[in-house]
């Protein structure tokens, strides 16, 4: 079985209507839109027998991430009815954060007048208008992007039972309506695509604050902020397009425009469905355009197999990095057809000078926490001296997260006498997983790894530890006068100096004011805003989209 296949089947195994429908129908949720979705996709309404009992670890797993057990009776499946939330009847949400009730049910009332038959009908021809056909056979990769993205995301042209956005807040769990249907899928498929043994791979890029800050105008400071936004989605596209973009914890990637933009051209959705929502970032061809935000941090969290966190990490790496050296050679290149010289002269140094500056940008630092840390005993207790023990390595005796006040009453098995309240399992140390992550990409990070590179040449105008990009070929030949080279001019001395930025300056002011002189990354900084105007250009298929960029 595929990972898309898999992955669709942990998609499918609860319905995106179940606050409505829970305990309203005798067949239970799983009866209607689940195995008519199931059919459709993946040719059977039933989960494949060498598929359950991974499903079934995944949710109950992703559950205990999210939330606590609720009682159950000795012998029984069935809870007991003082635990049992009718979501219909009184439709409140919890604000994840502050903890407070909202009360839809003061505005709509209750939501019982919606029909089980007419709620079950809507969710599935919403979904089955997801499904990603090509020559008469669905394309689960696409479908799954298609569920993960639009699932929440009602077309409003066909919101017939006028749910709004209510569809994407509907509760997991209606006891605990903190987290939304759509969150505990993602979890569930995240589980499910990292397989038997899942760990948590942390993976964060720099430097930031020193990068953004080496600029000299409000121009400068965004550029620098939104290169960077770019560089962590050159690595989180790795994990979209090896694991699906459900793999990704943190950031949250649904929505987030420069995803959307992978989604419509990169990964074969189209236009079409984002043009349908009126997604705001086709609407616009100015840099208010939500596009031009950067939108992503500089640090990432997966949900992956333990067995390949090695390679996907190197992978990231490598894909950032290409990223920044592509980005630098495209940016170059402008530059010297700008000036009418020729970009394709190998032998010009500001090539090799280039190379050299780049090819060790961004660092990138990774930890992982594996969940084969945490052992089950043949009673389903879990055994946590191995993940006790490393804690203890960052947090003395008291263990972090195993420490404290809410682990220990999480940790216990509450008996009712007629039945048992609640056993943690391993999705419950979630958090003394993360935690142990954290740490250990701390620890990385301290070690500050460099590569030595030698500059002798007068610097770089926006970053001092680089020399300026030079067009002069004496650079490279062994002469005993190499000092005469321009890159050794002092400021005064080169201002009445024909180099390549004195003359850009007089033809694209925009990009090198007249004195300065730029390095790799400050010419990347510097022409970032006009390269990626042209790319959203590119993506609006518009003219305009550059024409009233504004600082």
């Amino acid at each position: 079985m595929s990972l898309w296949q898999t992955k669709l089947h942990a998609r499918l195994h609860d319905p995106a209507e179940k606050a409505l429908i829970l305990m309203r129908k005798p067949e239970g949720h799983e009866s209607g839109t689940v195995r008519e979705l199931r059919s459709q996709v993946l040719g059977s309404p039933d989960v494949p027998a060498e598929l359950e009992a991974l499903l079934d670890r995944a949710d109950h797993w992703a559950s205990a991430a999210d939330r606590p057990q609720f009682p159950r009776k000795s012998g029984e499946q069935k809870y007991p009815p003082w635990t049992q939330t009718r979501f219909t009847e009184r439709p409140v949400l919890v604000h994840p954060l502050s903890g407070a009730e909202i009360n839809i049910g003061q505005v709509s009332g209750k939501l019982n007048e919606v029909e089980v038959a007419d709620i079950e009908r809507f969710s599935a021809e919403h979904f089955a208008s997801l499904i990603v056909r090509e020559n008469g056979t669905v394309n689960l990769y696409r479908t799954l992007l298609a569920f993960w993205r639009f699932g929440p995301d009602l077309d409003s042209k066909h919101d017939t039972l006028t749910l709004g956005a209510l569809w994407r807040l509907l509760p997991a769990d209606t006891r605990t309506p903190d987290h939304t249907i759509w969150q505990h899928l993602d979890l569930v498929s995240a589980f499910v695509g990292a397989g038997e043994d899942p760990a948590l791979l942390t993976i964060t890029f720099g430097p930031i604050q020193d990068f953004i800050a080496a600029g000299r105008s409000q121009s400068d400071l965004w550029a620098g902020s939104h290169f960077l936004s770019g560089i962590a989605w050159a690595g989180l596209k790795v994990l979209c397009e090896e694991l699906g973009p459900d793999a990704v914890l943190s950031p949250q990637l649904r929505a987030v425009p420069v995803v959307d933009a992978w989604l419509a051209h990169d990964a074969g959705l189209g236009i079409a469905p984002f043009v349908a929502r009126d997604t705001e970032w086709l609407d616009k061809e100015t840099d208010a355009n939500p596009l031009f935000v950067a939108a992503l941090p500089n640090k990432m969290l997966a949900l992956v197999p333990e067995a390949r966190v090695r390679e996907l990490a190197d992978k990231v790496s490598a894909a950032m990095r290409e990223f920044v050296m592509h980005t630098g050679e495209a940016a170059l290149r402008r530059v010297l057809q700008e000036v009418n010289e020729n970009s394709d002269n190998a032998g010009l140094p500001c090539h090799a000078q280039l190379k050299a500056q780049l090819q060790h940008f961004p660092e990138v630092h990774w930890a992982a926490a594996p969940w084969s840390l945490i052992e089950q005993n043949a009673d389903k207790s879990l055994n946590l001296e191995r993940l006790r023990e490393l804690l203890i390595h960052f947090h003395g005796a008291r263990a972090g997260f195993l420490g404290s006040e809410a682990w220990q009453a999480l940790s216990k098995k509450l008996d009712l006498g007629d039945g048992w309240f609640y056993k943690p399992n391993p999705g419950t140390l979630y958090p003394a997983l993360y935690d142990l992550a954290d740490k250990m990409l701390a620890a990385a990070k301290s070690l500050r790894s460099f590569d030595q590179s030698r500059h002798e040449g007068w610097r770089c105008s926006l970053a001092a530890d680089v020399e300026w990009l030079t067009t002069d070929v004496k650079w490279f030949q062994e002469h005993p006068q190499h000092h005469q080279c321009e890159l050794f001019l002092t400021p005064k001395q080169r201002k009445n100096t024909d180099t390549l930025w004195t003359r850009l300056a007089t033809i694209r002011p925009s990009w090198v004011k007249k004195g300065e002189h730029l390095g790799a990354l400050g010419t990347i900084k510097r022409l970032w805003p006009t390269l990626f105007a042209e790319q959203v250009t590119a993506w609006l298929g518009s003219d305009k989209a550059h024409a009233d960029r504004f600082v």
